[in-house]
Formats: C-alpha cells, structure tokens, sequence
C-alpha cells in the first residue's frame, strides 16, 4: 500500500533529522511511503536498481535464494537506509528484500537523495556510516560461512557404499573376529551369535539403534583401530554395546554386556572379556573415569552422531525421538536437554585426539543448536496444554 508520509514521523528518522527544512522537504515531496505484510518480498536479486529505500517501522530481511532454499544474510530495522548499492554502483539488485512482520519503508527518489546527499556532509558521514556497518556484518557473514564450510567438510562422515551396508554382508567378519579369539578347545557358536545380533538389531521397537548404527561404528572403528591398544575387544564391544534395547530401561548396557559374557565368557580369554565389559559399560556416557584407554575411543564412537553435518544429525534425532512415541513432547525433550547439557558441560566432547579434532566444533554446534530447538518445543508444549 503506497501513502504519503507523515512529516513528524519521517523527520524523527535519526538518518535524516539532521537535514535542514529544505532539503529535508525535498526529499519528502520526492519520496512515497509503503506498506507491506509479513514475508512480502519488496525485490528480487537481479532486479533493476530505481529507488532508495529507509526502513520506517518494522524490520527488512537480506536473504539469498538457492533453488528452493533461502538464507537470511542480514536484518535491517528502523532507520536503516537499504537499495542504494546497487545505485552507487550502477548494478542490479544483489539481493532479495523481504518483509520481517509488518513493515513501513520510506521510497525516495534517488536522483534526489544523491543530490541532497552531495550537499550535505552530515548526511553523507551518517550514510557512510551505515554502509560501513552493513561491510562489516558482510564480511562476518562470509567468514562464519567459510567456517561452517570448512567443517563441514572436515567433519562429514562418510560411511561405506551401499552395497556394504547390510549386516549380513559382515557375516565373515564377525566369524572372523569370534574364532581368532576362542580359547584352544573352546566350543565355536559363533554362527548361532551372528545370527543374535542381526535379529537383535532387527527389533521392531528400533528406529535409531539399529543394525545401521552398529554398521555406523564399525566404519569408524575401521579408521582409528591401529590406534587402538587392543582391537579385538572394541570390535566385539561394538557389536554387543546395544544387543539389549528395551525402550526406556535404564539397563541397556548392562543386560547388553551381560549377553556378551554369558556368550564370551567361557570361550575367550578372562581379560579380553574384561575389556569388553568395561567398554559396553562405557556407553552409558556418565562422564565416569574411563579404565581402558580404549574406552575413549568406544565412547567416541557411539556419539559419533553428534558430529555429522546438521542434516544429518538432526535425522538421527527425530529417529531417537520415534523410538519413544509413548512419551509425551513435554517429558521427552526435558529429558534429552537434560542429557544434552552434560554433554555440552564437558571439558571435551570426544574423548580421543581423533575424535576432537574431527568432530567436537560440529558436535558442540549441534547440541546448541538442538538445545535451542528443545527448547523451543518444550515451550509450545507446555502452552498447548
């Protein structure tokens, strides 16, 4: 909706209450007030470059449009004048503009306001001004881009080819692992126990804590086990860490280490069964004292989760949230934020080397990000009842 501004209102404007009657009475006679809803769009990157724009009342968004993705760049608010690189430059629109909530801009011509602009050397310090601002959050802009960039790439955990995907196809492994193992004379069950942890991992009660996590782990156990002191028993603790997973019990891990010894505990050598408890153990992530240096890299690994990229991680946090549709938003999420928080109040994330350097900026801009989120809907639960 296009008006005629309102003189006291426009000379409030800090911009352009330093103008003298005159001038200032130029540009409003050259000038038109306009009116938009919430997420109206005042022009698009690429359009000719007319007019100069003053944000009366309300807010402006900069965004940049990629397909059917927008990103927000920058917000303008009150007396913050925008449109006029474009002119300066003799470019088309950089960006596209777009209404924050109700919005009141003033247009001004701007053959006139540049005139206006040249005789008036206030006037021109305050606009610099406010063109040096808008560099500045550009350039912050740009680098905490390239940051998110650079990790990214640093951090996307890739994991094997599709084709390797399905446990079945790690049969021979796990034989492999089992009979290398065995005490001389000792009884090989070692197909019966394969086949226990595929139908384990195969629970209908499942979403996240599935044979893809375990497959998850063994790709990253695969990249750091010549680093570790006793491969063997990471491994097996990775198949064994989640075997048990009733919803809701808080003795996963040790039902799940408990399976592992009533399998191993006669057939393997007492401290290698040692070890493998004390890892399973491990995953409970209490923050405890690790005993086994290798137990670093086994808790490292089941929260591997909190350091793929965004989309991912998110992802694999609504699957956690699916395996527990019985509880209800306002007692799920203060429940997690909870978990979240120790987490995030940690000297470290990652435990190993390895780990820390990979992953623990883009798990620790996870958790915040999450947190802010369960938040968010912690709120909105506890509003609608």
């Amino acid at each position: 909706m296009v008006s005629q501004p309102d003189s006291d209102q426009i000379r409030a404007i800090p911009l352009l209450a330093q103008l003298d009657t005159v001038h200032f009475e130029r540009l409003l006679n050259n000038s038109s007030l306009l009116s938009y809803a919430d997420k109206t769009i005042l022009f698009h990157k690429g359009d000719q470059a007319e007019s100069v724009y003053l944000v009366v009342t309300g807010a402006v968004e900069v965004i940049i449009e990629d397909g059917a993705v927008t990103h927000k760049v920058a917000m303008l608010g009150d007396g913050q004048l925008f449109g006029e690189l474009a002119l300066l430059n003799n470019i088309s629109r950089n960006a596209t503009l777009r209404a924050c909530g109700a919005l009141e801009v003033l247009r001004l011509d701007a053959g006139v306001f540049f005139e206006v602009l040249r005789q008036n050397p206030d006037l021109a310090m305050a606009v610099m001004q406010q063109l040096g601002d808008k560099l500045a959050n550009a350039h912050e802009y740009a680098a905490e881009l390239k940051r998110r960039i650079q990790q990214l790439q640093k951090s996307h955990l890739v994991f094997r080819s599709k084709s390797e995907l399905d446990l079945t196809a790690d049969r021979q492994r796990f034989l492999r692992l089992w009979r290398r193992n065995l005490v001389e004379g000792a009884a090989d069950h070692a197909e019966e126990y394969y086949r226990l942890m595929v139908a384990a991992y195969q629970e209908n009660q499942r979403v996240y804590h599935t044979r893809q996590h375990i497959e998850d782990c063994l790709t990253l156990y695969d990249r750091i086990k010549s680093r570790l002191q006793n491969p063997d028993a990471l491994e097996l603790a990775i198949w064994y860490h989640d075997a048990i997973y009733e919803i809701g019990a808080k003795d996963n891990e040790r039902n799940s280490a408990d399976l592992f010894l009533q399998h191993g505990r006669d057939v393997f050598p007492g401290p290698l069964c040692d070890i493998v408890e004390k890892h399973i153990m491990a995953t409970l992530h209490r923050g405890d004292p690790l005993l086994h240096i290798d137990s670093c890299y086994m808790v490292d690994i089941d929260l591997a989760s909190f350091g793929k990229p965004w989309d991912i991680f998110i992802n694999d946090a609504e699957k956690v949230r699916m395996e527990m549709p019985h509880v209800p938003d306002h007692l799920f999420y203060p429940s997690q934020f909870a978990f979240q928080n120790t987490l995030l109040d940690r000297r470290q994330f990652f435990q190993s080397d390895y780990f820390f350097e990979r992953y623990e900026e883009t798990a620790r801009y996870n958790l915040a990000e999450y947190s802010r989120l369960i938040k968010r809907i912690s709120t909105d639960s506890s509003m609608t009842g």
